[in-house]
């Protein structure tokens, strides 16, 4: 378990210490940290839970050619192939994935008021459980992390080449791309709506299509159960109640709060589904999960007493210190995770 507590103390620290630092350093540290994480998450040896599954992915990408990439995800057969050329294997394939990951979290996070605090939000479920368990869409909620941070300044076109970037890797990223109409502007409202809708019509035809009827069958026909999906949902709806109550604040401090109201309504929407299918509201909850980020590590600037806004830094890091140390002790399949190898130790 170690390792993973190093990986929420080492943000968490910075946190609620603040130092002055100068922006290159700032960036520096971040950087360096990112590097960290993304070592212990690429070059993790047997640890998730569908390590296995990843194994006869990655084996399987070696012999699948032309039209047998439908109903595949294409962008991470390319990488397996591309990686099993280079000779470097599925930790090459993580490597890459566990980059996206990770660089989409640290460009997200230093944007925020408080980069620490929303990198230590990050960590207990999103870096731990999702980057080391769900390779895939861990990669592809990394780009959805890239694609908000560009989507806050305006760039609605980029952020929908992002998401179906992000697609590329994990087919439920294109639920994504309405977010992008959503938040836009009036401005140009009758444009980004077209490009979205189009791009959303042509490539969910594309990548979906193949795999539509097996996603229904496995998600919702004979409902595949995802274990703590309720509780990840709620954490979701926690974030989305917190923005509710702040939203006064929000608006007058923020720009993006139109972006951040409609996936807090989502997030909630979710809630309502959970017991519907929870496979599937889990995969799309994940998507959400930037909302507890961008929440919780701009909630402390939003309280002007000093003293109150320490305490709420401190209030938010024992929350997630609770989450991870429930997840790593009483998790159905925590025992995937424990204890976590490396090949930099073997």
């Amino acid at each position: 378990m170690i390792p993973y507590w190093i990986m929420f103390i080492l943000p968490s620290i910075a946190a609620i210490f603040p130092q002055r630092s100068t922006l290159p350093l700032r960036q520096l540290l971040l950087v360096s940290l990112g590097i960290f994480y993304v070592l212990l998450i690429g070059l993790r040896s047997d640890v998730g839970g569908d390590w296995a599954n990843y194994l006869h992915i990655y084996h399987h990408s070696m012999i699948v050619t032309g039209l047998n990439w439908a109903g595949l995800d294409p962008g991470y057969v390319f990488l397996n192939r591309l990686m099993g050329s280079l000779g470097l294997g599925i930790y090459g394939v993580n490597l890459v994935c566990g980059m996206f990951f990770v660089s989409g979290v640290i460009v997200f996070a230093s944007r925020q008021p408080l980069p620490w605090l929303a990198i230590a939000v990050v960590v207990p479920y999103l870096m731990v459980v999702v980057a080391m368990g769900y390779t895939r869409q861990s990669a592809a909620l990394g780009l959805v992390f890239w694609g908000l941070a560009i989507l806050r300044d305006g760039h609605v076109r980029r952020y929908a080449v992002i998401i179906i970037f992000a697609a590329l890797f994990h087919k439920t990223a294109l639920l994504m791309l309405p977010i992008g109409f959503l938040a836009a502007g009036s401005g140009n409202r009758l444009v980004n709506i077209t490009i979205l809708v189009s791009t959303g019509i042509i490539f969910g035809a594309v990548l979906l299509q193949a795999h539509f009827e097996a996603l229904w069958q496995n998600y919702v026909e004979i409902q595949m159960v995802s274990a703590g999906g309720m509780i990840r949902v709620l954490m979701n709806v926690v974030a989305a109640a917190a923005l509710f109550v702040f939203w006064k604040r929000w608006k007058s401090e923020f720009s993006d709060f139109r972006l951040w109201f409609w996936i807090a309504v989502l997030s909630i929407v979710c809630l309502g589904l959970v017991g519907f299918a929870s496979t599937a509201v889990d995969r799309v909850a994940l998507y959400f999960a930037p909302l507890q980020v961008v929440v919780f590590s701009r909630l402390p600037v939003l309280i002007h007493d000093t003293m109150f806004r320490t305490w709420a830094v401190v209030i938010i890091i024992s929350y997630y210190a609770v989450v991870l140390w429930i997840w790593l002790n009483y998790a159905i399949h925590a025992h995937y995770w424990l204890p976590y190898q490396n090949v930099l130790f073997q």
